[in-house]
């Protein structure tokens, strides 16, 4: 039987705040999670409540770790909800309970009613008992914890940016994006570029015209990448952000290297599902391929608009 270390913490805790009554705190959990802690409490129920506390105690000292932050309020709509599905109606309420109300509301709005109708009356919810809320509070925020925090005036590196929060990271993209764009039309005539550019709103047009008259140093082969890049995203029939967004998640993918998988999963849940899977399939495809010197020049292209970003 395994669990995860958030489950362990939380089954410690329990243990060590509520031994003589902890089976009942256990009804929060999903049916699998319930029946392996109650496997487990079934393993020591006939101890005394002062030895369950004591070895509680003495397991929770070694699960510590350096604290972490959490990365909760920048996760999408779209990612709280398939996560939430996976929780019991209990704990869904009690995440609900917690999140800003605005929020609340919109997950609320998404849940299929086979949920939504489980879930405990608000009344109910709210007389659970505050150390209880915040063991259930952590234990579902430790779903989303980074052990590392970007500090202002710090070197910017790669493994910065999915401290930068969802506004931010969205941003770095659409600006990978614009690039990207303006060096795919920057050796064509002006005319075809006008054409080209008509398919975009104001707003993309204005910023790759910003990007064409910085005119970044770049070689032929460069330019060429990227015209190929353009040419294979119009295929898509996307536009608007969403194309930019695209070739933003092109130029990343050429970037990342296998050993930082688990920023990507950080990353990916600052957008909605269906970019999260364009932007997923397209590093998987390419961090395999990626070694250190072949994702230098294009690290080099992530961290300017890092840089740019913070900047503004």
């Amino acid at each position: 039987m395994s669990l995860s270390l958030r489950d362990k913490a939380f089954f410690l805790l329990v243990l060590k705040d509520h031994p003589q009554n902890a089976v009942q705190y256990f009804s929060y959990l999903n049916t699998q999670l319930k029946s392996q802690l109650q496997k487990l409490y079934d393993q020591i129920a006939s101890l005394s409540h002062e030895n369950i506390k004591a070895v509680a105690h003495s397991e929770l000292m070694r699960l510590v770790k350096r604290q972490s932050q959490t990365y909760l309020n920048d996760v999408h709509d779209d990612w709280l909800v398939e996560i939430l599905l996976k929780e019991s109606p209990a704990m869904v309420a009690i995440v609900l309970r917690y999140l800003p109300v605005d929020r609340a509301k919109r997950i609320l709005d998404r849940l299929p009613p086979e949920v939504s109708s489980k879930m405990p009356k608000m009344k109910k919810t709210f007389s659970v008992s505050p150390i209880l809320l915040l063991m259930l509070q952590q234990r579902f925020e430790n779903l989303f914890a980074v052990d590392r925090v970007y500090r202002k005036g710090e070197t910017l590196e790669m493994n910065h940016l999915p401290l930068l929060g969802q506004r931010k990271v969205q941003q770095v993209f659409l600006n990978l994006g614009y690039r990207e764009l303006s060096l795919g039309l920057r050796t064509l005539p002006e005319g075809t570029r006008s054409i080209m550019l008509k398919r975009f709103p104001a707003e993309v047009r204005s910023a790759v015209a910003d990007y064409l008259k910085k005119g970044d140093r770049v070689s032929p082969e460069r330019i060429k990448l990227a015209q190929q890049n353009v040419s294979d995203a119009q295929d898509k029939q996307s536009s608007g952000k969403e194309f930019v967004m695209g070739l933003g998640f092109v130029v990343f993918s050429k970037s990342i290297l296998a050993k930082e998988e688990s920023d990507l999963g950080i990353i990916e849940k600052m957008f909605p599902l269906v970019l999260a899977k364009q932007l997923r399939k397209l590093a998987q495809e390419q961090m395999g391929s990626n070694t250190e010197a072949s994702a230098l020049a294009y690290r080099e292209e992530v961290i300017a608009a890092m840089t740019a970003v913070l900047q503004n």
